[in-house]
């Protein structure tokens, strides 16, 4: 269930992380995802795991644990979608040259947490997608 001023909960996250430092369980791929997901329905889909890491190590034991990013994602987000049917406040996976991240559909782009900020992220990019509800 989204709330009802979702819409500018989302612009307002997004502006406030245009120049945001990328930060191991701050702002993250994960976290970046999994704070649209609160902005737009204003329930965590990963309260138990936020202050648990702080290192790319933590944060990889983290995903171990949970049977790794996609898996985690299946259990924590709404249904999975195709990507191209993904709305704003959506999330998605993508491949990089590090591994898996989850990035989060802004409207007309996708959005990756990075090294400062925010990136676009092309379409084709995203492989698999969930509708932002928590489960």
């Amino acid at each position: 269930m989204r709330l009802h001023d979702w819409a500018l909960r989302l612009e307002s996250l997004i502006d406030d992380r245009l120049h945001t430092r990328f930060s191991f369980g701050q702002h993250d791929c994960c976290m970046w995802a999994c704070d649209v997901i609160l902005a737009v329905t204003g329930s965590d889909p990963v309260a138990d795991l936020r202050g648990t890491y702080s290192t790319e190590e933590e944060a990889a034991a983290v995903m171990e644990a949970g049977g790794g990013l996609a898996a985690m994602a299946e259990a924590r987000f709404g249904p999975e979608i195709k990507p191209l049917a993904a709305a704003a406040g959506d999330v998605g996976i993508i491949d990089t040259d590090l591994g898996p991240a989850l990035v989060a559909c802004g409207g007309a782009t996708w959005l990756a947490a990075s090294g400062f900020g925010v990136v676009a992220v092309d379409q084709s990019q995203v492989l698999r997608a969930w509708r932002c509800e928590v489960i």
